[in-house]
Order: C-alpha cells, then structure tokens, then sequence
C-alpha cells in the first residue's frame, strides 16, 4: 500500500471518527439536559417563569451611547438575565419537544416507553412537590418489563429528542 493510499484511508476514518464524537456528544448533552431537567426548571420557574419580564430587565440595561461603560455590576446582572432566558428557552423547546413523541407514543399506542422515560429523568411528583426519579429496575418491576428494558425505552426516545433538539446536525448528515 502507498504512502498516499494509506493516508487517505488514515484520514477518512479520522473524519468518520469526528463525525461520530459529534453525534456522541449531541447525545450526550440530549442526556445531560434531561438529567437536569428538574433543576433548571426550577430554577427557571424562580424568575416568575415569565420571559417577558427577563426581557424587559435585559433592554433596561441595554447599552446607551450616551451612556459610559456599564459597570461590572451591570454586565453580571445582565449575563445572569439573558442565560436564565437562555435557559427558559431551551425548557421550551425540550417540553415541546416532549410532547411530540409523547403524542407519537400515543399513536403507536408505546405509551409505557415514554412512562419509562419520564420515570427515570423526569421522575413523579410527590406531595410535597418534589420530583422522585426512579431507577430502571424500579421501573422494570412497575411496568412488568425485563431489566433493561426501561433503558433501551429511555435510550429511544433520547433519540428521537435528539433529532427534535438538533434538528439534522443530530443525525450526523
């Protein structure tokens, strides 16, 4: 095999291999949304939950020209405002999203995967408003389902809110 054969295969796989750290890492932040979900909506709903007033505070503090240079207070504060938009939007489209394959799910009549999923990252509310996250062998024993079921459920529907979120990147074209 020549040199130039060799390094064109050599960079063929070295593409394909960034191309799949791409796609991995696009599922892994699908999945690292959705551990967190709880957390950040919580901390969402702590702004009131209304965008509106985030961005009125953010034109607040819009730069003026005649303005000197806004302080460090300022700067701060406005960071702050516009990643808990950011973040409220990202919610947005993560529940919009959800609903979607929920209502697919439904269709299909595959509505035990999306409970699996929901139990496992979303968890159930409980009296006193706390979610409680269930493990997938809790799950497997309320769905009557073998053990790694609920995974292979929650691994598919992590896929199809994989697409949904990144839209074509997420499909490594």
């Amino acid at each position: 095999m020549s040199d130039k054969v060799l390094a064109k295969q050599i960079a063929k796989e070295v593409i394909e291999e960034m191309k799949q750290e791409k796609l991995d890492k696009r599922l892994h932040n699908t999945r690292l949304l959705m551990r967190n979900y709880n957390t950040l909506k919580a901390h969402v709903e702590k702004v009131n939950g209304d965008i509106k007033n985030l961005t009125d505070d953010i034109e607040e503090f819009e730069y003026d020209e005649n303005m000197d240079l806004l302080d460090e207070d300022e700067i701060f504060i406005r960071s702050m405002l516009r990643t808990k938009m950011r973040t409220a939007k990202m919610l947005a489209c993560i529940e919009e999203s959800l609903e979607i394959i929920k209502i697919d799910m439904d269709k299909k009549r595959e509505m035990y995967k999306f409970k699996a999923f929901t139990l496992f990252f979303i968890g159930e509310k409980k009296d006193d408003g706390i979610f409680e996250k269930k493990t997938n062998e809790e799950i497997s024993e309320l769905l009557n389902c073998g053990k790694n079921t609920p995974k292979k459920w929650s691994d598919e529907i992590i896929a199809q809110l994989n697409v949904l979120l990144w839209g074509v990147e997420a499909l490594g074209i």
